[in-house]
């Protein structure tokens, strides 16, 4: 019942039919206006309404926005008309004359969208049957429409949702035609997606008799479709990584879901993941067929032509491709050219089970070209022919992978390989029929057998048994430059064979393998330069890998060993486990000999040369996680120098033992400096990176230094102990020889103006490196033998009571040093030393004390000289007898000149050639001496020249001279060669002898 709220009824009435009427009519939502109406009085009683309303005629307008309560009024059918009709809003302008219903206008809006209708026609007997597609049909008229919602309009065709993909779901779609005759003419369609748009550029669409006729209803259709994300579209049909923008042009016949016809596409920027792959350019036809709309569940594609090109080539069809989609599989047909050279067939089918069965066979492959932009810069490969079969579920296929390739390299491949193989996977294993290649008929590889393993599965290796068979010949390394490049290894000969067999959890076997002038990688060349050549023997037991024999040999150093690991668990779970996992015993005795040990020079920076033949017997026993290590070493002939200013070790011969917690040395005996030397003790690691030492060094008569100028040796004997990294040294040396001649330069120190400054600090050595930079040093240093002083000024000899202390960087002596009576050359005659000594306060020790006393005859005067004070600036005092005044005394002690008030003609010039005979005598000194400075004495030390030990008659000074010609350690007699001018100016020659009794 709907109800009325306003009606207006005018007009003329002749007893049948109101003439001249209108009509005012209101009802909630709804406002129907009529004029100049011939209406039949039967009209109000109808026994059928749509049959008398063939003999109206009148003018109408029609405001509804309530259609639902209209179509109540007509009395139709509610269910036949969508919700979204009946809750639209619909204007209409127009006439019914004689049972045809005349629209100028009809303006509908439902949803969003807009549906505008001119001219149209329409018999009011379709209404009569309430179906929307008869009236359709029967109509006639011009339409535009405008959809923002096309999910309504999917609705309003009542077809289900999902089967319109939000990918393909216009935004918008504008259509301009007309109807006409059963058939809608579309002049233009567009519909528009956010990265996608389509234009039918003209359509004619027959309108079918009901909504299930609606997908089979005849279309015929020309589109232009272009997108700039081709990735959304290809979506519809399954994941598939294929993006970039795409054009095409459709032409197509048939029904709504059963189309066909013809494609044109062309792409560009295309790229599958992350490959660019160019452009794409191909024509062909197509045949679908589904059962609702928006939605196939066949599609049929004929590709007549396809080219796609990248930067570097083109992959072209032969012939047509036949590709075949369902939801429930997909098969593929097809052959390619590549590049005008290569070719390949393809055919694939998966099924419902989602099974796939194929075959991809290639002939005469190339890189070059098409195929360069899909391979890894710097490799390549020709002549490939190659054939894939495979077959199986998705998640379980088998494969059959045939082939042959004429040459492949890359840029570390020194020399290209060419190689066949004939592999068969499945879920069983790897079944190896053939893996044969070669470099250059040079090196070689081959393989033949089965392995149980699947690398898709989660579980890769599996049960079965394993068969291996292989051969490895390798003349020149450099071939597998890239297969080696990540071990260092870069050139020599590789021979390998191998017989395996067994299973993954007892696996049995031999492998025998040797290398041959192997260059040493870069990490190993800092240690040891030299060729290497290596020999292994290797065994598989069901629960242990024995090795037999491994030797390795170099220039520089050999090793050799042999064992065996009581393993406990498969192969399988040694290659999945990690280290740490690791279980079983280990049994080996390894034996290793170094020619030299200089590469330690690498790690030390004092180290110049550590030669020697050593040899060491290394035993591993125990869990393969935390073995027991022990063994034994020596060395023979050894030899080390350094670059501290102490003797080079020698003739070193040591013997020790060593375990996982220890080093011992038995015996290390040597030579410094031709003198024997020993060291025993032990090395103690109680926690990782903590090293205790405990080590006792002795020697006689040592060489401790040696320079130009010094020479020092002494018996040593040194207790080195505590950790590695602050050691303490505490011993005794007593010198037992000591030499110092360094001349000392008279018209240097003579012509002196100002006090020498102490320099400090200085010292014999100074360790800058670990572990002796911060050893604690208590060293006593006392003479076996004096040490002597022997130079052009000094003879004499010392007699040091001191300590070494401080560290291995900032040493120092505390202490004195004796001196024992010595005598000075001077000018004048010889300053005899009667005692002193000199002091290093431990205070002070870079400032030495010194405390003298000398004396000498010079002209009958007897002169006392005593020294004290720094060394740098020690206080000289002088007395003489008779007395003398300082400046008289000194010039008389350092010339000879008497003084001024007992000057005697000619004695002035006489005091001046003392000093430049004394001078000649230093000059002359220097020049024979040997550049060593190791000589007791030299040519000069046996001649002595003394002037004015008297005056003689004519008032000059008297001179007297001796060369030595014999030793004077001879205990019998000493022979001299003297001269003279005696006291009555005589000239005197001879030979002298002296004995010397005890």
């Amino acid at each position: 019942m709907v109800a009325v709220d306003a009606f207006s009824l005018k007009g003329n009435f002749d007893g049948k039919t109101l003439h001249n009427m209108s009509a005012d009519a209101r009802t909630p939502g709804n406002h129907i206006v009529i004029t100049d109406a011939s209406l039949p009085i039967s009209l109000l009683q109808p026994a059928d309404l749509f049959a008398e309303a063939q003999r109206v005629k009148a003018r109408f307008g029609i405001e509804l926005t309530d259609p639902a309560a209209f179509l109540q009024l007509i009395q139709a059918d509610m269910n036949a008309y969508p919700e979204i009709i009946r809750t639209g809003n619909l204007a209409i302008n127009g006439n019914l004359d004689r049972g045809t219903i005349q629209l100028e206008q009809a303006d509908a809006m439902f949803s969003g969208n807009h549906i505008v209708i001119t001219d149209a026609s329409l018999p009011i007997s379709l209404l009569q049957t309430g179906d929307l597609f008869t009236a359709a049909r029967g109509a006639k008229a011009d339409f535009g429409i405008e959809i923002t919602d096309f999910a309504a309009v999917l609705q309003l065709f009542r077809a289900d949702m999902p089967l319109m993909p939000e990918a393909v779901r216009p935004e918008t779609i504008t259509v301009n035609g007309s109807l006409d005759r059963g058939k809608i003419h579309l002049d233009q369609a567009d519909a528009r997606t956010t990265d996608s748009h389509l234009v039918i550029t003209s359509a004619v669409i027959a309108i079918p008799e009901t909504q299930e006729a609606m997908g089979s209803a005849p279309v015929s259709l020309s589109a232009e479709f272009n997108s700039r994300n081709f990735h959304e579209i290809i979506g519809v049909y399954g994941e598939f990584p294929l993006n970039g923008r795409v054009n095409a042009a459709l032409n197509t016949t048939g029904s709504i879901i059963e189309p066909q016809g013809t494609i044109q596409v062309s792409a560009g920027d295309v790229s599958y993941k992350d490959l660019l792959m160019g452009s794409l350019a191909l024509q062909g036809e197509f045949r679908a067929t589904g059962e609702k709309i928006g939605t196939f569940k066949k599609l049929n594609l004929t590709l007549n032509e396809l080219t796609q090109t990248n930067d570097s080539g083109a992959v072209t069809l032969s012939g047509p491709a036949e590709i075949s989609w369902q939801p429930e599989g997909l098969s593929i047909n097809a052959v390619f050219r590549f590049d005008e050279h290569g070719a390949a067939d393809i055919s694939v089918v998966r099924n419902a089970e989602n099974a796939i069965s194929g075959k991809i066979a290639t002939r005469n492959l190339s890189s070059d070209g098409w195929l360069k932009n899909f391979i890894s810069n710097g490799y390549f490969f020709n002549s490939a022919d190659l054939t894939a079969v495979f077959s199986g579920l998705t998640e379980d296929p088998q494969l059959e992978l045939t082939g042959f390739l004429e040459e492949v390299g890359g840029k570390n491949i020194a020399f290209p390989l060419s190689g066949k193989f004939a592999l068969h996977y499945s879920d069983r294993g790897i079944k190896i029929t053939d893996f044969s290649w070669k470099s250059h008929e040079k090196n070689q590889l081959s393989l033949t057998g089965f392995l149980p393993y699947d690398p898709l599965k989660p579980e890769p290796f599996l049960e079965g048994k394993i068969i291996l068979e292989g051969h490895i010949d390798f003349p020149e390394l450099e071939g597998i430059g890239v297969v080696l490049k990540p071990l260092g290894i870069s050139g020599g000969r590789l021979s390998v064979d191998m017989d395996i067999s067994g299973s993954w959890q007892q696996p049995l076997g031999h492998i025998f393998l040797t290398a041959d002038r192997i260059i040493p990688p870069e990490f190993l060349k800092q240690y040891a330069d030299s060729l290497i050549t290596v020999t292994c023997d290797l065994y598989a037991d069901p629960d242990a890998i024995v090795l037999k024999s491994i030797n390795l040999v170099s220039e520089e150093y050999s090793a050799r060993a042999n064992g065996s690991w009581q393993h406990g668990f498969s192969v399988k779970e040694l290659l999945e486990k990690r280290l740490t996992e690791l279980r079983g015993d280990v049994s080996a005795d390894i034996a290793v000999h170094l020619k030299s040990l200089n590469v330690l020079k690498n790690q030390l920076a004092w180290l110049r040369r550590f030669d020697g033949d050593t040899r060491a017997e290394i035993k591993v026993s125990g869990p393969i996680n935390n073995p027991r290590l022990q063994g034994l070493f020596e060395m023979k002939d050894g030899e080390i120098s350094h670059t501290f200013n102490f003797p080079m070790l020698t003739s070193i011969n040591l013997q020790g033992e060593f375990d996982q917690q220890s080093l011992t040395i038995k015996s290390l005996q040597g030579e410094a400096g031709g003198s024997p030397v020993s060291f025993t003790g032990r090395l103690n690691r109680k926690q990782p990176g903590k090293i205790d030492v405990s080590l006792l060094a002795e020697g006689n008569n040592v060489l401790l230094f040696r320079n130009n100028d010094l020479r020092m040796r002494g018996n040593v004997k040194l207790e080195i102990s505590g950790p590695l990294d602050r050691l303490t040294i505490k011993g005794h040396t007593g010198l037992t020889d000591g030499l110092y001649t360094r001349n000392i330069d008279f018209l240097e120190k003579f012509g002196a103006l100002s006090v020498p400054v102490s320099k400090g600090g200085e010292f014999l050595f100074s360790f800058q490196e670990q572990p002796l930079k911060n050893a604690l040093l208590d060293i006593k240093i006392t003479t076996v033998e004096p040490f002597r002083i022997r130079n052009n000024l000094v003879r004499g000899t010392l007699r040091p009571e001191l300590t070494l202390k401080g560290t291995g960087e900032l040493p120092f002596l505390a202490g004195t040093i004796y001196i024992d009576p010595s005598r000075v050359l001077l000018p004048s005659g010889r300053l005899q030393v009667q005692s002193g000594l000199v002091r290093f306060p431990e205070s002070d020790p870079d400032r030495p004390q010194i405390d003298l006393m000398a004396s000498s005859r010079v002209l009958d005067y007897d002169i006392q000289v005593i020294t004290h004070g720094p060394i740098d600036d020690p206080v000289i005092t002088l007395s003489s007898s008779p007395a003398l005044p300082n400046e008289d005394l000194l010039l008389l002690l350092l010339t000879g000149q008497p003084p001024k008030l007992e000057t005697i003609p000619g004695t002035q010039v006489q005091g001046t050639t003392r000093v430049m005979v004394y001078l000649g005598r230093d000059f002359l000194n220097k020049w024979l001496e040997e550049d060593s400075g190791s000589s007791e004495e030299s040519i000069l030390d046996r001649f002595e020249l003394d002037f004015g030990r008297g005056i003689t008659k004519s008032g000059e000074q008297t001179i007297e001279s001796t060369f030595r010609l014999s030793e004077l350690n001879e205990k019998s007699r000493v022979y001299y060669l003297s001269g003279e001018k005696d006291r009555y100016d005589a000239y005197n020659y001879g030979l002298r002898m002296v004995f010397r009794f005890e």
